[in-house]
This record gives structure tokens, sequence and C-alpha cells, in this order.
């Protein structure tokens, strides 16, 4: 199973600095803040991001897009703050190709490719990714379907599984993934235009056959998990190739909350993207960061947001 947590990235726990949402400039006084803005900053994310003033301000915005979804969604009762983040995340800017190929007289190498934003955060029970500066891949880490451990323990673990009544059908699964699409901001009538639509309930197999029996086959046994997809066609040398899906969404019968997505179109994704004013963020240099104080902090995450619709 796909895990994008394992990909070798890294962040690390922050000071509880409430930049949750982002309103006009305003006073924010932070307990022992002076004491925790080494860890916010230095810790952060991976050494690919320059300075700390890029990350502190990425993980703030970040973590907007991040509380809107978990409360468009039901994910959880109460906001995820800087507190809440752990190793495992990053923050990068990625440039312009197209500019950096023509330093090197390759005008005609690369296409057009607008800089870009790309990151990621961890949280105990939780991964948010940012490919493009969109939230647009998410996973529960603490879900019976990821595996942890070895491939036995997991089959085990589905076998208990499948013992377990699922509360809703699939189509109110795919009701459910509809409304959590829509509330972030997926543009659904084209996503119902351009591609087709799967909701299936996942299965694992039973017991294996027993030697004596050549033809007898594993029992597909139905799990109390759905699979909704937004599919598209993929034609390759005159041949029809297996659907691709667009968007993917695990969701649990048990709980009735999201367990994983993935969203490949960027297309469909309507909120603006994350936006910064990265040649001024790089500008700030450590030392003046860590000098900064909460009013401060809270400033330059405003007047570092350069959010555009698409």
């Amino acid at each position: 199973m796909f895990s994008p947590y394992r990909a070798g990235i890294s962040v690390c726990s922050l000071p509880p600095v409430p930049l949750a949402q982002l309103a006009p400039p305003t006073v924010i006084y932070v307990a022992r803040l002076r004491r925790s803005i080494f860890e916010i900053t230095f810790k952060i994310m991976d050494p690919l991001t320059t300075t700390l003033a890029y990350k502190y301000v990425a993980l703030a915005l970040m973590l907007t897009n991040i509380n809107h979804f978990t409360a468009t969604v039901g994910l959880t009762n109460q906001p995820i703050t800087m507190q809440d983040v752990r190793p495992g995340g990053h923050a990068l800017h990625l440039p312009d190709i197209s500019k950096l190929a023509a330093d090197k007289g390759l005008t005609n190498a690369v296409s057009q490719q607008p800089d870009v934003f790309s990151g990621s955060v961890v949280t105990d029970d939780y991964f948010f990714g940012f490919p493009k500066g969109r939230l647009a891949n998410f996973m529960d880490r603490k879900s019976p379907l990821v595996g942890t451990s070895s491939d036995e323990t997991l089959r085990q673990r589905q076998m208990e599984l499948s013992k377990q009544p699922s509360l809703i059908t699939t189509n109110e699964a795919c009701v459910l993934a509809r409304e959590w699409l829509s509330g972030m901001g997926v543009d659904m009538a084209a996503a119902d235009k351009q591609y087709t639509v799967s909701v299936k309930q996942m299965t694992c197999l039973g017991l294996e056959h027993k030697p004596d029996e050549i033809f007898s086959r594993p029992t597909p046994l139905p799990l109390p998990f759905y699979t909704i997809e937004w599919q598209k066609d993929i034609v390759m040398g005159g041949r029809t190739l297996p659907k691709m899906p667009v968007i993917r969404m695990t969701l649990s019968g048990l709980t009735k909350k999201m367990t994983e997505l993935h969203i490949l179109e960027d297309s469909l994704l309507l909120r603006p993207r994350i936006e910064l004013d990265t040649e001024a963020l790089l500008k700030i240099s450590d030392d003046d960061f860590k000098k900064m104080n909460a009013l401060q902090l809270s400033n330059l995450v405003v007047s570092s947001v350069k959010q555009k619709q698409k």
C-alpha cells in the first residue's frame, strides 16, 4: 500500500502558535515562545529549504488548509496546531525549471513551469500532502488497512475486520465521498463530466485452498471499507489499458470517516494554491528570524501569503 509518510522527509514538533486561521495581524501571546522558537524553525522541515522563516510560514499556511479539510470531512473535533506536528514532512520551493535551463542555454529543452510550492505535514495520526500547493493527499496513519508490521499480521487484521459489519452501503459511501470532495473544493461537475465513477467494497482473501483440492480458490471476504474512484481511460498503442484513478478515496464503514485520499488531477482543485513570497522569505536570515516576537511572526505569515486562484 502506498505510504507517502514514509518518503524520507522530515519535520519536527512545534510550539502551540495559534496560526491555524490567517486573520489580519493581531497580537499573539505565546507562552514559552522564546524557548521553543529554535525548535519551530530549525527542526521543522528538511534541509532542502534554506531559511527558517520560509519553513515557519509554509507550515502555518499548510495548517490553515489542513484545518479547513479536517472540519469539512469531520475528521477531528480539535484543530491541528504546530504542537501536533511530528517528524516526516517537508516544505520545498520548486523553481521555474525553464529559467534554470535558459541560464544553461537550453531554452528549448523544457516547457515553462511556474514556481510551485510543495509540502507535507505529519502528525501522530495523519499525513497531509501538498504536491502543488494544494492539499491533494491524505492518509490516516492508524487505519487498520495500513501495514505497519509483517504481511501476515496485516492479513490476520483483515480477517478480523471481515467479521465486522459495515454501517453504510456502497451508495451511502459514494454520497459521503461526494459531499466531502465538494466541501473541500473539488470541481465535482468537471469530475463527473470527464471521468467514470467507481464504488467498490474492499475484500480480502479467505483461507487458502487445501493441497488436495487443486481447483479450489480462496474465498473473497468483504471488508467494512470502500474505495471510491473517478477514473479515466488510458489508451496506448491503440490499446485501452485498465482505467487510472484521478481521484481515489478510501472510506471506513466502521467509523464513517475517510481513511485515505489522493487527487492526481490538479485542475479539479478549486481552492487557491499556497503561494509564498519566496524571495522575501529567503532574505530573512535565521538570526533575524529567531529574534521575532509573536506579533512579528503573525505579521510575517500574513505578509508572505500570495494565494491566487488558478
